[in-house]
Formats: C-alpha cells, structure tokens, sequence
C-alpha cells in the first residue's frame, strides 16, 4: 500500500510541475552551454538582437514534456519544472555531430579563456575570445547553436564597451556601444527589458559626461522601458531632468510631447490625477505651441482629466478611441487607460 501512495504522490508531484512551452523558451535562451550553431552568416556584434528562439516541437505527456528541435540536432525532456538535454544528435551526414562537437568543446575553451581574461579587466582579450566562440559556433549546423553563437556576440560587445569606458577620452564611443546593446535588449528576439533600461542608463551617463547632445534620447528611452514595467517614479524623473533641456533646443523640442504625454500616463498609472492635473497645469505655462499646449497628446491628457473629474466613463473612452485613431496605443497602454476607466465604472455605480 505505501508503495501505491508514494507512486501516487510523485505523478501527483509531476504533473503540478509539468514544465510548459513558455518554460522551454526561457531555458534555451538562457543555457550557457547547450548543442549549438547557426547557418546565417553573423557579420557584426549587432545580428544577435534578431535571434529568436530555434523551431521545435512541444509534446505535452501530462507527467513531463519532451521537445525536439525541428531540425534533429537536439531533444529535451521536461520533468519536475526542470529541463534537461537527453540527446544532440545532427540532421543529416552522419559526420555532422562529431563535427558539431569539436566546435562547442573550441567554442567552450574560447569562453574560458573570456572570462578569466574578464576577471582581470583585459576586455580586449575578452572581446576577442567572445568574438571567436560566437565564429566558431557559426560553423556548425544546428539551429540551436544560432542562439549561442549570437549570445557570444552580445558579450563581445560588452567587453568592447567596457574597453572605452575605461579610458576617459571615449566616453562618447562607449556611450555608442551601451545605446546599441540597449536597443539589442528593447527590440530583439530575446527581449529583455531590464538589461535594456541598465543599458540606456549608461549610455545617457557616458554622453552626458561628454556633453553628447544624444544622451537625452537615453534617458527618454530608459523611461519607457520603466514605465511598460509598471516603475513609474523613475520613469518620472528621468522625463523631469530632460524636459527643459529639450524644450530649449529647437531640433529636439519636437520629442518634448511624447515625453510629457508619457509622464502624464506614469501619473496616471499612480492614480494621482490631482498631481495630473497641476502638472498639465505647469506644462501649459512652461510648454507653448506645438511644444504641448497645441497638440492631440495635450488635448488627450486633458480630455481624461475631464471625464475623471466628471466621473464620467464614456467621455472617458470616447476621448482614447479618438486618440487611438490616429496613434496606436501600445499595449502597457491600454492596459493602463484600461483600468482608469474601470476605475470610474466603479465610481459611477456608487
């Protein structure tokens, strides 16, 4: 009888932590060292923002998952909320998988010798070991070596953005390298937000420390990252510090709307329509014209503090349909608005 109920107790274990699609995803894209190449030809350290996650088939057994990549080159078993390589065979020759081999153990000792010289702050050497990893890696035939080989390159280039940040006379060029691996965490296949935010925030310090006129562009870009992730004080401050200096300059004054209206939706998304409201406030004494007062993003803010202050859900909505006609709202965004006007429903049925 004991021996039913523990066999029990483990399906019942297995299949709460049957590891799911979503799961896998995240594990092959963050696995140092798994069975990998790519079959497109990586010519810069930027390629890798546009690899995605190689083609496989999810099998769902209740109890564990199993997935296989579509090309043969790798199959993996779930269990336990856990994932684990149970073959790395190759498509193909028979000769393939050797080959496949050699390159990932060339590969792994170029890794190696990376991070040793990382240790001792010779990002030059570590720039070029990364750098020969991710090449060697390009040789091979798996897709999934596409999402290592390109993991190589993004490290490369963060040691060559450590390489002028160290030296005070390339600010400007570090500034460069940290924007570029900002927009490789915002916009590539394998999105990460916080890395992006960390990214522009140096970026900004290093061109702001060499009086680059690009550094407000940073912190703007930071700011929407923090405000899609919910941070919005932050994402407050970083618009508060770039605002006057770009309402003084006639080429960047153009922006100055966008970064209030994504002020006003971090106010917003507080539920503070009071501080909302002496900020529109203070933006139409400081912000004229096309700057802020003549615009549809002005005209929108203004438009929800109507409806809020008149309790009013359908001058509410009517106000972003209006507003969405013309410029998509993001996603974050209308989730937000979202709950503004629920917000009001509830009020309303008081």
């Amino acid at each position: 009888m004991l021996r039913y109920i523990l066999l029990a107790a483990s399906l019942a274990t297995c299949y709460k932590t049957n590891p799911d699609r979503e799961s896998f995803k995240a594990f092959i894209t963050n696995t140092p060292a798994v069975p990998t190449t790519t079959t497109s030809k990586i010519t810069s350290f930027l390629t890798r923002a546009f690899v995605g996650v190689p083609e496989h088939v999810y099998q769902d057994y209740v109890f564990f998952s199993i997935v296989t990549l579509k090309d043969n080159s790798a199959t993996f078993l779930g269990v336990l909320g856990q994932w684990f390589v149970v073959s790395g065979g190759g498509a193909g020759s028979g000769a393939l998988p050797d080959i496949n081999m050699e390159l990932e153990d060339l590969a792994e000792v170029d890794r190696a010798k990376a991070r040793q010289a990382a240790m001792k702050k010779d990002y030059a050497t570590a720039g070029n070991a990364y750098r020969s990893a991710a090449l060697r890696l390009q040789q091979g035939s798996s897709d999934l070596n596409q999402v290592q080989a390109a993991r190589n390159f993004e490290d490369a280039l963060q040691s060559a953005a450590k390489i002028f940040a160290a030296n005070p006379r390339q600010g400007t060029r570090a500034g460069q390298l940290y924007e570029d691996l900002g927009k490789l965490y915002a916009f590539g296949a394998q999105r990460n937000p916080e890395k992006a935010i960390e990214a522009y925030e140096t970026a900004a310090r290093y061109y702001e420390a060499n009086d680059d006129f690009r550094y407000p562009a940073q912190k703007a870009a930071a700011a929407a990252l923090l405000a899609e992730m919910g941070r919005y004080e932050p994402a407050i401050a970083h618009i508060e510090s770039i605002a006057p200096i770009c309402a003084s300059d006639e080429i960047r004054s153009f922006k100055l709307k966008d970064y209030l209206y994504l002020e006003a939706l971090c106010i917003i998304g507080l539920d503070d329509w009071v501080r909302l409201g002496r900020a529109v406030r203070a933006w139409e004494g400081r912000y004229e014209g096309d700057k802020w007062t003549k615009t549809r993003e002005c005209r929108f803010i203004k438009g929800l503090i109507d409806a809020k202050n008149l309790n009013d859900p359908k001058l509410y909505r009517d106000a972003c349909e209006e507003y969405d006609q013309f410029t998509r709202l993001q996603d974050w965004q209308i989730t937000l608005l979202l709950k503004g006007k629920q917000a009001l429903e509830r009020e309303d049925l008081k």
